[in-house]
């Protein structure tokens, strides 16, 4: 996807990217069900869950999202 960096490790859906710019960092995992809307930076080992949203934001370290976030 353009605009959509990943880091060393990370995993994501192809289906939970929207519209970048979007960082995922090294380690992180975005499950299927997601988006990730632009301006959104998850930094390392970050653990998306389904049916969560996120745009503008930032994520810190180690934190996990649960489903159905927003």
């Amino acid at each position: 996807n353009d605009g959509v960096w990943l880091g060393e490790g990370a995993e994501g859906s192809p289906e939970a990217v929207g519209q970048g710019p979007v960082v995922i960092g090294p380690g992180c995992r975005v499950e299927p069900g997601s988006r990730l809307g632009e301006y959104t930076v998850l930094s390392s080992n970050v653990r998306v869950m389904h049916d969560v949203q996120i745009e503008r934001s930032v994520i810190h370290e180690n934190v996990y999202v649960g489903p159905g976030s927003r």
